[in-house]
């Protein structure tokens, strides 16, 4: 076989003018700054990776730093194999500075998996566990860019491995704004494994796509020439496309073999060209193979079983060969045109791989992979790259497989690539080797199945369960047995896995046993029928008896959740919730940082605003450093409920429209849940308009529990009240408050229903019944003791009231939330009994309280409540300036993050790491804010933003 048989030196690109030229072009725009992505489709040897040739060399000579990689048939076990072939050789080859300076900030994320994992894995889920090695990778790249303009090249995507084409689909959409061009090959989608993937990157409406086409049969001609010495017949040209379908490769492996063959390119022998085609690259390959050399042949064999660019020294101990035997074997391949390179060794084509791998019989080619992944396990390789090979052979109760596949499967999971985690565990299951722990097996191979497969996560978690009878690890697996049935619905089915678990080790208080009955309330929070049995037990818990570990400050978070919930002791929550954050347990030393929000809601409750304020920050921190987009945007939702608490609406909506900078974030938290409190603040805002329409585009009923709807009751409710349509107000309310029995949370703090339902009930003419339920609010609000429900009780009631009586009770609502923080609610107490005062003709007095609300209304955001104290001011025959929307209030919610963080000193890479948005999508915000702020420069503001209203 000649070296002119596959891709000879850098042979004339024939017909690819058009693709050279796009090619050109996107290398100067990633060069000028601004990202492309560029994708070659085709069949296997239409010309992809002479494109991606081009694209590198354009690169180059342009001055990118040019990282590449290629997917291979046989490697898609290996988890992020094409992201290490991307930046393993970049990152040791660096200079430790220069390494350091790449790997800090939020790439920091993606050192698992260029370094031995420190870590165990986080908490998995559906939402999708491997955000943070996705968003780290995103920024490794991103930080290498910045320095040097880069060429991303990787061919042959469709056979890369799931987690590398996950990244690849992640990054796509993201690199405008970067000096970089993502150039791909790849086959049609339905030519891999991972088809989704591949059609979500070629769907990306910014993406160049190039598909090389057939050749003609002027290229044909031309070709024939060159390999024949002579014109080809027009009849043999014509055969010769036929037979080939103008694909370049194989329409020079025909010529070639013709040519070998002293067969003339004339018309006569158009019908022996007819009998050729695609399959002859295989045929060519045996022929070539038999002309070599015995030690050739055993090369590059031993080659295709460990895969593209594997080192000489590897290749030649599985071939059996020494060191100067294999160098001058690899050197007969490359001037057979087999071989690309020596070492690595490199195929000059996948299909040549393809070919060579395929000669090899079943036997033959597990008993190489067997030894492969010996030579690579004892070579200290990464333990997938072993695994992948250990993977291709028949389990045979091999204990040295069995470990290696658990040990691929434990780094897989930590880098963030569950599904290769998932593979390497139902393999090393398959295996059944002396002395394998089964039962370990099965739950590991259930809690890495919880962000792929939830169905299958709970079957192998159940199995798991019934393979042990020891109760401390029967209550382990339990507790991710539940999760797994949440995840498909099956609450009460959960339920009874932890009760039973409880049971199995219930006795002296253990982590253990506080983990799982904290789990149990969790659970039954939003379901009536299973939550009063749990809260029950979890009422019976003494405090006294709860340690210092993790699981006694999950359960102090859940026993100060609960103590808010009913309304009991304020003291006592507050205390509790102090004492869940104390060590730090709930923040830096569980990978489930949720819980901490039980905490933040109990002293939202309690009107403990600054301490709830420090804990989500603390949590937010936390959860940008780990990367964890889907907990940030629950921390949010608490930071918007927050702002609502004290009455800082442009805050709140800031928090609570995180997904206008983090596209369908806000949805992992139940959507529902955030619709119901986002338009309770356009209320407040006066946007009742753009409520109603959120509220409306809320799925029906029967897709969520009540539980979780109750927000958006609240809020449906408020949006009538302000309509007018009382009766259907009162319902809502009702409705509110008959969840709330069900759930037996008496606290007003949570939702006050009685006095919104009250004031329902007084536009209806239903005065006594209005203060009854005003005056049971009070009632319980005084219980708890917390300023903001008495004082939102005591405003319904003097408006109930009327009269001194009414009078009398609005200022002491007013007195009761001046000091409190909730601003809001100060001001409707002050601006109603301003009004009140001004309907009893004392226009004079009126004044004062209406300018004090009408400045804290001002201040809140609060739009709709500023005219309407506008207009009761000018009631009394006060002349009240107009104030318009300028400066902060006129920004977006997100432009006001982005310019608060910018601020305070952020960079623009550092606010994008921290909201999980590009470096463009900052910059756009940026500009927006100073436009509207009619600001130039950064350095402005600071001053701006701290500026009072």
């Amino acid at each position: 076989m000649h070296t002119e048989a596959f891709l000879p030196g850098r042979p004339a690109m024939l017909e690819r003018e058009p693709e050279v030229s796009a090619i050109g072009e996107l290398v100067r725009s990633a060069r000028g700054g601004t990202g492309r992505l560029l994708v070659a489709e085709g069949s296997a040897g239409i010309g992809k990776t002479r494109l991606l040739g081009e694209a590198r060399a354009a690169a180059e000579a342009s001055g990118l730093e040019v990282i590449a990689a290629r997917g291979g048939e046989l490697e898609q076990g290996f988890a992020f194999g094409i992201v290490r072939q991307l930046f393993e050789p970049l990152l040791a080859r660096a200079p430790s500075a220069d390494r350091t300076d790449l790997m800090t900030g939020a790439a920091a994320l993606a050192r698992p998996l260029f370094e031995e994992p420190q870590f165990a894995p986080g908490p998995e889920g559906p939402a999708g566990a491997p955000f943070a090695m996705l968003h780290g990778l995103y920024w490794l790249l991103a930080g290498l860019a910045f320095r040097q303009p880069v060429l991303v090249a990787v061919d042959d995507l469709h056979w890369a491995d799931e987690a590398s084409l996950r990244w690849i689909a992640y990054l796509a959409p993201r690199i405008d704004g970067l000096p970089l061009l993502l150039a791909l090959a790849t086959r049609p989608p339905e030519q891999s494994p991972e088809p989704g993937f591949l059609a979500q990157i070629l769907s990306d409406p910014a993406a160049v796509i190039l598909r090389p086409g057939p050749l003609g049969a002027e290229s044909v001609a031309a070709l024939a020439r060159a390999a024949f010495g002579a014109q080809p017949d027009p009849g043999f040209v014509t055969a010769c496309r036929s037979a080939t379908g103008g694909n370049p490769l194989f329409l020079r492996a025909v010529l070639d073999m013709l040519a070998r063959e002293r067969v003339a390119p004339t018309s006569v022998n158009a019908s022996r060209v007819a009998q050729t085609g695609p399959a002859e690259i295989s045929r060519l390959v045996s022929l070539g193979l038999a002309r070599l050399p015995l030690e050739a042949t055993g090369l590059i064999q031993a080659a295709a079983v460990l895969g593209d660019a594997a080192r000489l020294e590897l290749v030649a101990e599985l071939a059996g060969l020494e060191g100067e035997a294999a160098a001058g074997a690899a050197g007969v391949l490359v001037r057979a045109g087999l071989l690309r390179s020596e070492d690595p060794v490199e195929f000059i084509h996948p299909v040549i791989r393809t070919a060579v791998y395929g000669q090899l019989g079943g036997h033959d080619r597990r008993r190489a992979h067997r030894r492969a992944g010996e030579l690579l396990a004892a070579a200290g390789a990464p333990a997938e790259q072993a695994a992948a090979h250990f993977s291709a052979t028949l389990p045979a109760g091999d204990p040295l497989v069995s470990r290696s596949l658990r040990r691929a499967a434990e780094r897989s999971r930590a880098e963030g690539a569950p599904q290769a985690a998932v593979m390497f565990l139902r393999r090393a299951i398959a295996e059944r080797a002396p002395g394998d722990d089964t039962a370990g097996l099965l739950s590991a191979l259930g809690t890495a199945e919880l962000s792929t497969d939830a169905f299958s996560a709970a079957g192998h978690l159940r199995q798991a369960l019934a393979t042990t009878d020891d109760p401390l690890r029967r209550g382990a697996i339990a507790l991710q047995y539940a999760r797994a049935l949440t995840f498909v619905d099956r609450f009460e089915e959960a339920v009874n896995i932890l009760n039973k678990a409880i049971q199995a080790v219930d006795g002296p208080r253990t982590e253990l046993l506080d983990q799982l009955e904290a789990r149990l309330f969790t659970l039954s929070l939003a379901r009536p029928e299973l939550h009063r049995p749990a809260a029950d037990r979890i009422a019976s818990v003494p405090e006294g008896s709860l340690g210092g570990g993790l699981g006694a400050a999950v359960m102090r978070a859940v026993l100060a959740y609960h103590e808010a919930s009913r309304g009991a002791s304020r003291t006592r929550c507050v205390a509790l919730g102090r004492r869940a954050l104390h060590d730090g347990w709930l923040l830096r030393r569980t990978t489930d940082l949720s819980w901490i929000l039980l905490v933040v809601s109990a002293f939202l409750s309690a009107g403990e605003y600054q301490q709830a304020a420090r804990a989500l920050e603390e949590a937010l921190t936390e959860a940008r450093r780990r990367g964890d987009p889907f907990t940030a945007v629950l921390i949010l939702r608490h930071k918007g409920l927050l702002g609502v608490h004290r009455g800082d609406l442009l805050a709140a909506e800031e928090d609570l429209r995180s997904a206008e900078i983090g596209p369908g974030l806000a949805a992992v938290s139940n959507p529902v849940f955030h619709a119901g409190y986002l338009a309770g603040v356009l209320v407040d805002r006066g946007e009742v308009q753009e409520a109603t329409r959120l509220l409306d585009s809320v799925p029906g009923s029967g897709l969520t529990h009540d539980a979780d709807r109750l927000p958006l009751f609240h809020t449906r409710g408020r949006v009538l009240l302000e309509a007018g349509a009382a009766e259907a107000a009162l319902h809502e309310f009702r409705t509110v408050g008959a969840v709330m029995d069900a759930l037996r949370i008496r606290n007003p703090a949570t939702l006050p229903w009685r006095s919104q339902a009250a004031l329902a009930m007084r536009l209806l003419g239903r005065t006594e019944e209005a203060a009854e339920l005003a005056r049971e609010e009070l009632r319980l609000a005084r219980q708890w003791g917390a300023p903001r429900p008495i004082g939102i009780a005591l405003r319904a009631l003097g408006l109930v009231h009327g009269g001194r009586r009414g009078e009398a009770q609005l200022r002491h609502a007013a007195t009761v939330l001046e000091p409190s923080g909730a601003q809001l609610e100060h001001a409707r107490a002050l601006i109603d009994l301003g009004g009140m005062l001004r309907r009893a003709n004392r226009r004079a007095d009126a004044r004062e309280p209406l300018r004090r609300g009408l400045e804290l209304a001002y201040r809140a955001g609060a739009a709709g409540l500023v005219k309407h104290a506008q207009d009761e001011l000018a009631a009394t025959g006060a002349r009240p300036r107009t104030l318009a929307l300028t400066g902060v209030e006129a920004l977006t919610p997100s432009e006001r993050r982005v310019a608060r963080m910018a601020a305070d000193g952020m960079a623009n890479k550092e606010i994008a790491q921290a909201l999980f948005v590009t470096v463009k999508a900052v910059e756009v915000h940026l500009s927006s804010a100073y436009r509207k702020l009619q600001i130039k420069s950064r350095t402005q503001l600071a001053d701006v933003i701290s500026r009072p209203r």
